[in-house]
């Protein structure tokens, strides 16, 4: 995690070299000591006004105080960070890194030539690879309960475990689930109106791509939400090649939807759930720092807390393991 720990007299802060708090490569790319990095504080309250002051006396500015857990999020001279960790109230000083929605550095969607295409909604993204296949179905969305579930269960695998809880009623029903991401596209198929709302913390804010339900936002807030939360299925003519090769390989029937279409079904873990979404990425998929992804966890807890809204479950489909979980700032 890079984070300097121990808190020691200031001359021997002062000896620390930046290397110790995992700010060298930063702090040389810009220039030295001059140069501006952005650094999480983590603090032992939330009496911020003496580090905000000497942020602001040294020439830094403060991006985020927090109302949750205790710690600030900054950009300050590399030469001001021995004085700000000398504070009576800073706990630790670490690199504000980026994280990113999937793998590292994100996704990079392809079309089938090979060549890099834009990503946006997943259904853009099929029309603009121009796929070669196509079907004459369309796409339901479906509100499951009675034989659908059981349908659904009877000829898919339960690839979540989530089949007996859904068997016995529980389909997610009066839950929320806010997902921390690129943003939910909320008129797509899966949802059926259950994407109750949104904010957007990313840095598209005041530009044209400000929007945390936004078609053109990259695809993963959206995937993700249907693995939450998804509810509906493709129409596939009886003919179609789709439903023949699945039957085939499967050993299964596909359901029957009317006299000329079948039905591949999308569940998520919970259909019945709603979903709120908070953009922390921009719509390029681009990633963000962590003291956005904080910013987002704490809208959330803000949501339940101070606005009354039943937040049951905060989903965050990105970064990776640090190492350190329980015990950095965003744990």
């Amino acid at each position: 995690m890079n984070t300097l720990r121990a808190k020691s007299s200031l001359a021997s802060i002062v000896a620390v070299s930046i290397a110790a708090l995992g700010l060298s490569g930063m702090a040389n790319a810009a220039g030295g000591d001059s140069a501006n990095i952005n650094i999480l504080i983590e603090t032992s309250d939330r009496n911020y006004a003496e580090i905000v002051q000497a942020i602001e006396g040294a020439g830094g500015s403060v991006s985020n105080t927090y109302q949750f857990v205790n710690g600030l999020s900054a950009t300050v001279p590399t030469g001001a960070l021995a004085e700000i960790y000398s504070l009576s109230g800073v706990k630790s000083v670490r690199a504000d890194q980026k994280l990113y929605a999937g793998p590292a550095g994100g996704y990079n969607v392809r079309a089938a030539g090979g060549q890099s295409m834009e990503a946006h909604s997943d259904l853009d993204a099929m029309a603009a690879a121009n796929a070669a296949y196509s079907h004459e179905g369309g796409y339901e969305t479906l509100s499951f309960g009675g034989n659908e579930i059981d349908q659904y269960y009877g000829f898919f695998p339960d690839s979540m475990n989530t089949g007996n809880v859904n068997l016995s009623g529980n389909e997610g029903q009066d839950s929320l689930v806010v997902i921390i991401d690129t943003g939910v596209y909320a008129d797509h198929f899966l949802f059926g109106g259950r994407v109750v709302g949104g904010v957007d913390l990313s840095t598209d804010v005041g530009t044209p791509n400000e929007g945390a339900n936004a078609v053109w936002n990259h695809f993963h807030g959206t995937h993700v939400a249907g693995t939450v939360a998804g509810a509906g299925g493709i129409l596939l003519p009886n003919d179609d090649l789709l439903a023949q090769s699945f039957e085939y390989n499967s050993g299964f029937d596909l359901p029957v939807w009317d006299a000329d279409n079948k039905v591949m079904l999308l569940l998520g873990g919970a259909p019945a759930a709603s979903l709120y979404a908070v953009k922390v990425f921009p719509a390029s998929g681009a990633g963000a720092p962590t003291s956005t992804i904080i910013a987002g966890i704490e809208h959330a807890i803000d949501m339940k807390v101070n606005q009354g809204i039943d937040v049951d479950v905060i989903n965050m489909s990105l970064g990776g393991g640090t190492g350190f979980e329980g015990r950095d700032l965003e744990s």
